[in-house]
């Protein structure tokens, strides 16, 4: 299967540390992403099902209403960590990329047009530009209290998806929104393959409303699977609602799209999410069918020495797993696959250990990978080359005594 241009530009920015790229950070019909969250994400764009962290009546769960038995999640303010100028650049991009080149035309009022210059060193590579060098940030921390929220509730979150939004989409792709990085304006670029010795030159209006003009020229002449993509789309075309009913009713973004439309001030609102945080779950099959299978396990890894103990809500950042009792078969639909490496994080951990339920984050992936010294790209073949310990856990605290609680390999 061809790679597409959000999977692509995943990977190649996920080592930039704020986590999860999206190739679309638009809003949809419903309101910007929030920390507090439950959602899933098609074709590099966010879609929230309700908000966790506020009641049934509130606006941002107008679209669906909320599961049954709902109960909100309290997030005191002191564990929401906001960052000005979390990102103060003109760009971000992955390694593959070699800047040049900068450039600007200064008009008035300091208003500036940006000019960039790369060459891609590699087949793949992605950029993200940032025309007003401007993002903030949010990031909840993470604690036992969290993941046995999301643990408790997960299964009827997918009950909730695909019977009452009548969404198609894995349990395990539903994910829990820890934390976000926005900014007002936007350019990205995706080299899918044969990027390799391209030179990449691209102009950000300032005064259009995101209008940024790519240009490639190569040395070799091959074909260049190139992708491009730009933001916010006028609120005069974007008509775009939530992801009704209908399942085929997903939207996404072609290549070498450009867009079009009237003109913005600068101080335009700080609601384009090009980066994401999330919890995600996943349990282990049950019955007789996976007995006959290799052993796998979902759930999470941590590194050997970032181990710490605790209880509750005071419990180490690291992934945690959770044990339940319930023994059946699902059968999961035919959805959309993407770029996750949260996955193969909790694959792993199911491979590894007795758990039934894992929990893990876009925060742990990258912690892993770093811990590991590889790119997150490779960050499975990493784990299946490098010893990790595993604490499984109940509820989201750490077993204590015996040693079946812990699997070190």
């Amino acid at each position: 299967m061809a790679a597409t241009a959000w999977d692509t530009y995943a990977e190649q920015l996920m080592d930039q540390g704020h986590g999860y790229p999206l190739w679309d950070p638009e809003p949809t019909g419903n309101g910007e992403v929030e920390i507090g969250d439950v959602g899933f994400i098609r074709r590099g764009r966010f879609h929230r099902l309700f908000s966790a962290r506020y009641t049934a009546d509130h606006p941002l769960n107008e679209t669906w209403g909320v599961p049954d038995d709902f109960v909100p999640l309290h997030i005191a303010n002191g564990f929401i960590v906001e960052k000005q100028s979390a990102i103060a650049s003109d760009s971000l991009h992955s390694g593959s990329f070699h800047k040049l080149a900068v450039g600007g035309e200064v008009h008035a009022g300091s208003a500036t047009d940006i000019s960039l210059l790369y060459q891609c060193v590699d087949d793949k590579g992605a950029v993200l530009v940032l025309p007003t060098k401007h993002a903030n940030s949010q990031e909840l921390l993470e604690t036992g209290g969290v993941y046995k929220y999301i643990q408790r509730n997960h299964t009827s979150w997918y009950h909730f998806a695909t019977e009452k939004a009548d969404i198609l989409v894995k349990k395990e792709d539903i994910i829990f929104v820890t934390g976000w990085t926005k900014t007002s304006r936007w350019a990205v670029g995706a080299f899918a393959s044969g990027g390799k010795a391209v030179e990449l030159s691209l102009t950000v209006g300032y005064e259009a409303h995101a209008h940024a003009t790519f240009n490639l020229s190569s040395s070799t002449g091959s074909s260049k699977s190139w992708y491009q993509h730009s933001g916010p789309i006028p609120e005069a075309v974007d008509n775009d609602r939530p992801l009704s009913g209908q399942r085929t009713s997903e939207r996404g973004r072609g290549r070498g799209r450009r867009n079009r439309g009237r003109s913005i001030p600068p101080s335009r609102k700080l609601d384009q999410c090009i980066f994401l945080r999330f919890c995600q779950c996943k349990e282990r099959l049950r019955g007789i069918l996976p007995s006959l299978l290799p052993k796998v396990i979902n759930a999470a890894a941590g590194p050997k020495d970032d181990e710490r103990d605790g209880e509750g809500d005071s419990e180490s950042m690291s992934p945690q797993t959770t044990v339940e009792s319930e023994s059946y078969i699902e059968s999961y639909p035919r959805t959309p696959q993407w770029y996750n490496p949260v996955d193969c994080v909790l694959d792993h951990i199911l491979q590894n250990s007795d758990a039934s339920v894992a929990i893990a984050s876009t925060t742990d992936a990258a912690a892993l990978a770093r811990s590991m010294s590889t790119p997150v790209q490779d960050l499975p073949s990493a784990l299946r080359s490098q010893g990790l310990d595993m604490i499984v856990s109940d509820g989201g605290r750490r077993c204590s005594g015996g040693g079946s609680c812990e699997v070190i390999f």
